[in-house]
């Protein structure tokens, strides 16, 4: 299994080097979890993956994410 950069279980922490996508609760998630949802959303309904988007897509950043994150995601 290929591990990416979010936290492969929410129930024990925060792994290091991992952003963490949920809010306090623990059941919702936060602006980086809905965005990256919002992003596979988008990659499903139109075939495009969302990293050809390239560094000038501004939602992320527009939701408050720095530029170096949103590249990330």
């Amino acid at each position: 299994m290929v591990s990416g950069i979010a936290d492969t279980n929410l129930c024990d922490g925060i792994e290091f080097g991992k952003i963490n996508l949920w809010s306090w609760d623990y059941y919702h998630a936060r602006t980086h979890g809905y965005y990256l949802h919002a992003l596979m959303i988008f990659s499903n309904l139109t075939g495009v993956d969302p990293r050809s988007l390239g560094k000038n897509e501004c939602s992320g950043f527009e939701l408050g994410m720095s530029r170096h994150k949103v590249g990330i995601l």
